[in-house]
């Protein structure tokens, strides 16, 4: 039996040398030309990568007049404890490419050992994560392509193998017993129960801490009661105004230029990436909500949608959202399934609520009503304005880029129903999976 594994989530943004940019450039557009194979950082060497990106953030200058300069942003999600990966990432063959990659940076120590020089930049620079998604759970690396493997060496046994009047148990047995001897080194995995609360269990269990909150200020004091209805009240009140003196992202403000320069880089597998970067509105009101919505999501991403399904949207593999620049910017990163335009268009029609909470605080989105409606739900501005806001990716890497969430859910449900005792429907549901 394997173990449980779970999967994390690194995100480092530095500050870029002026003097480094031009290179920095060139090296990363080298590593994407062959991402897997090339000889200055070949990913696929690296155990217990999902998925990995570099982005490089353009200098910017806030509402204020501070300017936010060049930034280069990595991510990836991997299999295990951060020490680990970080061991990972600093031994041969892919520590010189990293240490190549960060000394384009500012603060990184060219004195340093290059193992040493690259775990301290990573550590100094490491970003806290708001709200992360994943849309398989549980499963490493390892594991996902060892179900496949177990599903194709199934799947190729039943396309030579003719049917000769055998019960659904008796080819199940035949494709165990070839199984076990085509792989005789793999072991089925363990069956893994989250903790799973209802969107109805969570929204009662929030309303019922308020009544408590509100309950024991009045028990102390009437004044204390009163003063947090109003204070809730007020915030209420504040916020409405805030949401209908909203400026929205203007009709006719597609960028046709950035439009075809992003979508050069999509659709070359069957999975997309998705890189995102917007300002938040002014105030620090706007920040606090902002926050607190962060919150909410990523408490729903843990205990509510941790089955294979965000809200309704189950072509996801990792999403994080994170507030950065002092929390004046609001960055968002995606791994998923099929096309930018479905899974924009799935964001709208099955996760629009949930959708426009993450969003609702950042300039120019859609005009929301109480965080959380209307929105996203005007779809042709939605999709304007996610492209008006999104970035270039410089490099993408995917551990699996020839499988979706849908098959690595399918593979897992095949290898969980291997030797196991079933009836007859129940073996009957699961060669229906093949």
């Amino acid at each position: 039996m394997k173990p449980f594994t779970d999967q994390f989530a690194l995100t480092v943004i530095a500050p870029i040398e002026e003097v480094q940019a031009q290179e920095l450039k060139e090296t990363l557009a080298a590593i994407q030309q062959k991402i897997e194979t090339n000889p200055i950082l070949p990913f696929k060497q690296i155990p217990g990568i999902h998925f990995a990106r570099f982005v490089l953030l353009d200098a910017y200058t806030d509402a204020s007049g501070s300017v936010i300069p060049a930034q280069l942003a990595y991510s990836s999600n991997f299999d295990g404890s951060l020490s680990e990966h970080l061991h990972q990432i600093t031994s041969p063959p892919v520590l010189m490419g990293f240490h190549r990659v960060f000394s384009g940076c500012v603060g990184f120590d060219h004195a340093a050992p290059p193992a040493r020089a690259v775990e301290k930049f990573i550590l100094k620079y490491q970003q806290k994560i708001h709200t992360y998604y994943r849309g398989h759970r549980g499963m490493s690396v390892s594991q996902i392509k060892d179900e496949n493997a177990v599903r194709n060496v199934i799947q190729a046994y039943l396309d030579v193998t003719p049917l000769k009047g055998e019960s659904t148990s008796q080819l199940k047995q035949q494709i165990e017993a070839h199984v076990a001897q085509q792989m005789p080194n793999w072991k089925p995995p363990e069956t893994v129960k989250l903790t799973t609360y209802s969107l109805r269990q969570v929204a009662l269990f929030a309303g019922l801490a308020l009544l408590v909150l509100i309950g024991i200020s009045f028990y102390l004091s009437a004044w204390l009661g009163a003063s947090i209805l109003l204070f809730f009240a007020g915030s209420a009140l504040y916020l409405r105004h805030l949401e209908k003196t909203a400026q929205p992202l203007a009709d006719g403000g597609k960028n046709f230029d950035k439009i075809q320069e992003l979508s050069t880089n999509e659709d070359k597998i069957i999975q997309n990436q998705l890189t995102h970067l917007v300002p938040l509105q002014a105030g620090v009101f706007r920040r606090t909500v902002q926050q607190i919505a962060l919150w909410a999501l990523n408490t729903l991403a843990r205990y509510t949608y941790n089955q294979g399904r965000l809200g309704d949207i189950g072509t996801i593999h990792f999403a994080r959202w994170l507030l950065i620049d002092g929390g004046r910017r609001l960055l968002f990163f995606s791994n998923f399934d099929g096309s930018w335009e479905n899974y924009l268009g799935d964001f709208v029609d099955r996760s629009a609520t949930g959708l426009t909470l993450a969003w609702s605080n950042t300039q120019e989105f859609p005009r929301t009503k109480w965080l959380v409606t209307e929105g996203a739900t005007d779809e042709e501005l939605f999709k304007t304005w996610t492209r008006n806001y999104q970035l270039p990716t410089q490099v993408w890497y995917s551990g699996y880029r020839d499988l979706t969430v849908k098959n690595i859910l399918r593979n897992r449900a095949i290898a969980l129903g291997l030797y196991q005792p079933m009836t007859d429907a129940q073996t009957a549901e699961w060669l229906n999976l093949l």
